[in-house]
C-alpha cells in the first residue's frame, strides 16, 4: 500500500512541475502537414517534451498562431538545412499535441 501511495505522489508531483518551456536544441527529423487538423506537425531527433499532452511524438503548429506562416517558413528552412532548433511549447492543442509558440535557431 505504501508503494502505491509513493508512486501516486511521484506521478502527481511530476505533472505539477510541467510548465511552458523550451525544448532541447535538436534537428527536425520529420515535418508533416495534416490538412485534416489544419496543422503542421514536427518531430525532433530527441523528443523531451516539457508539457505533457495526450498526443506524443510530435509538436504541433496550429492555425491559431498569428505567426503561423513565419514559424512554418523558419521550421521548413531549418529542416532542409538540418540546423538544430529549440521550440517553445506552452500548452496542448485541441488535437492533444504540444503547441509550438516560438522557435529559436541554434548551433
Amino acid at each position: 500500500m505504501r508503494k502505491l501511495i509513493l508512486i501516486g505522489l511521484l506521478v502527481l508531483s511530476g505533472a505539477c512541475q510541467a510548465e511552458a518551456a523550451w525544448t532541447e536544441s535538436k534537428i527536425i527529423t520529420e515535418l508533416l502537414i495534416n490538412p485534416n487538423y489544419g496543422s503542421i506537425f514536427i518531430k525532433q531527433s530527441t523528443m523531451i517534451n516539457p508539457v505533457p499532452c495526450q498526443g506524443v511524438g510530435y509538436y504541433e503548429l496550429d492555425s491559431s498562431n498569428t505567426m503561423n506562416k513565419e514559424i512554418y517558413s523558419f521550421l521548413l528552412s531549418s529542416y532542409m538545412a538540418k540546423r538544430p532548433v529549440k521550440i517553445y511549447v506552452s500548452s496542448c492543442t485541441t488535437s492533444g499535441y504540444s503547441r509550438i509558440d516560438q522557435v529559436l535557431g541554434t548551433e
